[in-house]
């Protein structure tokens, strides 16, 4: 337009110089009123592309909408982790294995300890469902694959479990409440097979400081559970979050329950500064204490054909009994509790409290993380081993209740870019050998190294020490006398050393 007027003023201006020539007049307007008539139809032919253009973007736009609703309802997102390492116990141990540890068991060689695939599905919004499902394959599944797979719970180490459904659970959030801003919140409701909520580690070791786990992890708390859960956020601000759950579970470990008693779970994620955050979590009830109701009954009827009810060997025992030779170092219970189950009870509740408190004393940010986590539990109306118990075939067995207790304590350091240094101490107290298989205190000492080759792919060192105040580590040597003439329990201590390489995607 502004080439327009600058033509049409440099003609008039011609115009007036020449006014005596007529012709010469004539033949300028023409000129003009061509160029206008020309530039009116490039401006209509512009507006009309912009038009198309425009059409054309609104229905791409109306097409990808379309396609984002529905894909968003049925988009699965696949991941995947990976988790290999090789370990060296000093101790030689002549049992070939890393006692009162979980995962790392294995004394000297290559592990591939974890193998697992995620195929989830899960909601954003209130009003949606989804689904979250993983499939675990490896050595580690021997510990948190459910004892009710097997006929007893000693006969998960006679073979090589190696498969399992770490997680199976379907979700939905049911639209209720309003947040500060008027936006829809909704209650997250889970129902299926899950993880805890207890514990301050993970049975992935690339979300935990240290590659071993903690005793805590291994002996004071469940692994998963399978029921029903709840979640509401109360909160949700960058400074101020607040989340809140309940659940009701079979138990703990077991995807069948074996009685009629169920579980209950109360939760608590409380993260009032970007530098510090609690998480509180209690479950109770569950009689865990009582035997398996199923094998009382596969028991009582074994007669029908033709097995003895009293021979150990039986399908369906799962007892230990007094006088037994079996040591109470045996991996019962997926090797975290002796289950010494008394046949006549059947109210065995127990209670487990456990807290976890983050602090990331620089401002938020990740560079430098302390953890603390504590855990107390209870044990009701359970055969437990006496205290003066020892390693021989009197294992000096009552009824009673028991206890155990525990904290532990991480720090982890990013000092360099892609490096960061771990270090854990803990101590945990079984005094009853409700958990372990034999009254005593542990103590553990980690430290790790991580390098980071890419966000996915991580290499570890750690070097670890384990304490007792029993003679419950094995080395290489024998014994003159005693039931541990070949696979001795003689030392106090054990150190191992361990390289792996984590892999998730």
């Amino acid at each position: 337009m502004v080439q327009r007027g600058l033509l049409i003023a440099a003609v008039l201006a011609l115009g007036v110089a020449c006014a005596s020539d007529t012709d010469m007049m004539k033949q300028l307007m023409d000129r003009v009123n061509a160029l206008e008539a020309k530039n009116a139809e490039l401006e209509r032919r512009a507006n009309a592309t912009v038009s198309t253009n425009q059409a054309v973007d609104a229905a791409i736009a109306r097409e990808e909408a379309t396609a984002a609703n529905v894909t968003s309802s049925r988009a699965i997102t696949i991941g995947g982790y990976l988790d290999e390492s090789y370990e060296y116990n000093f101790n030689q141990p002549r049992n070939y294995n890393n006692n009162f540890r979980v995962f790392d068991v294995d004394p000297n060689g290559f592990n591939m300890h974890l193998a697992e695939l995620t195929f989830s599905s899960l909601p954003k919004k209130p009003g949606e469902a989804g689904f979250e499902l993983d499939l675990a394959f490896g050595s580690d599944v021997r510990w948190f694959k459910p004892t009710d797979k097997f006929t007893t719970s000693s006969s998960r180490f006679n073979n090589f479990v190696d498969n399992d459904f770490k997680q199976a659970y379907i979700e939905y959030i049911v639209p209720v409440g309003c947040g500060c801003n008027g936006e829809k919140k909704g209650i997250t409701l889970d129902f299926g097979k899950f993880v805890t909520w207890a514990g301050y580690e993970t049975i992935e070791a690339a979300d935990n400081m240290n590659e071993s786990r903690s005793i805590l992890f291994g002996y004071a708390i469940p692994f998963t559970h399978t029921g029903m859960r709840a979640t509401y956020e109360v909160f949700n601000k960058e400074c101020n979050y607040w989340k809140i759950g309940g659940a009701v579970y079979n138990g703990w470990d077991n995807v069948q329950d074996t009685n009629n008693s169920k579980a209950f779970a109360l939760y608590s994620d409380w993260r009032p500064t970007k530098w510090f955050e609690m998480v509180d979590v209690a479950i109770g009830g569950g009689s865990e204490g009582s035997i398996d109701q199923r094998s009382r009954f596969a028991t009582a009827t074994n007669a029908f054909n033709g097995d003895d009810p009293t021979d150990p060997a039986t399908p369906g025992f799962g007892q230990v009994n007094a006088g037994s030779t079996t040591s109470p170092f045996s991996p019962l219970d997926g090797g975290k509790a002796a289950q010494l189950w008394a046949p006549q009870d059947a109210n065995g509740g127990r209670l487990l409290l456990d807290l976890q408190l983050t602090f990331k004393p620089l401002s938020g940010k990740d560079d430098l993380i302390i953890g603390l986590n504590g855990d107390y539990g209870y044990q009701a109306r359970t055969t437990v081993l006496g205290s003066d118990v020892t390693v021989t075939p009197d294992l000096n067995l009552h009824v009673g209740h028991a206890s155990w207790y525990g904290g532990a304590a991480y720090v982890k350091w990013a000092f360099h870019k892609n490096w960061y240094l771990a270090v854990r101490g803990e101590y945990f107290n079984d005094p009853e050998g409700a958990r372990t298989g034999v009254p005593q205190f542990l103590e553990e000492g980690t430290v790790t190294l991580d390098y980071a080759f890419t966000n996915e792919l991580h290499q570890r060192l750690e070097f670890r020490q384990d304490r007792s105040n029993r003679g419950v580590f094995s080395d290489h040597q024998g014994t003159s006398a005693g039931p541990n003439l070949d696979i001795p329990f003689n030392k106090h201590f054990q150190n191992t050393i361990m390289y792996s390489w984590l892999y998730k995607f």
